[in-house]
């Protein structure tokens, strides 16, 4: 008898999924990257975000959000409504626009200041990094 090896089913790679249709998050890079690790730094990279006070317009699929859950400790981000992006390639200039439609816009710092807390602490604890459920579209507005 042969004992002839199994042959395994090849997995498929997931689709990326839209959270809501026509989702847009906006990501806005805080820290800089000098000390960060280099898988930080590297995903930092792959959206676009190469300056503090950097702000990336992403479409809203997982792949994307599992890049801004690895870098949540130098970021913020959050959705972002239409309005908003109207407003910002109005009022401020792209400095690139990729065949993707990433759109990357120079920020000022906002106005009033990040939070009593400050650079260094998630946006759930009073501090400005991570996930903006719905406070994305304030903060731009006060760095427009």
């Amino acid at each position: 008898m042969t004992d002839a090896p199994k042959k395994t089913p090849v997995k498929k790679a997931p689709t990326a999924k839209v959270h809501h249709e026509g989702g847009k998050l906006a990501v806005v890079l805080i820290r800089g990257l000098i000390g960060s690790r280099h898988d930080v730094r590297k995903t930092l990279l792959d959206l676009k975000l190469h300056r503090k006070m950097i702000c990336v317009i992403h479409d809203d699929t997982q792949v994307h959000r599992g890049m801004m859950k690895l870098a949540k400790d130098f970021i913020t981000y959050g959705p972002v409504s239409d309005e908003t992006v109207a407003q910002l390639r109005a009022k401020r200039r792209e400095l690139k626009k990729d065949g993707k439609g990433i759109n990357v816009f120079p920020m000022n710092p906002p106005r009033g200041g990040f939070g009593h807390k400050g650079t260094k602490v998630g946006y759930q604890d009073g501090g400005c990094l991570g996930y903006r459920a719905k406070g994305m579209d304030a903060l731009l507005e006060r760095m427009m």
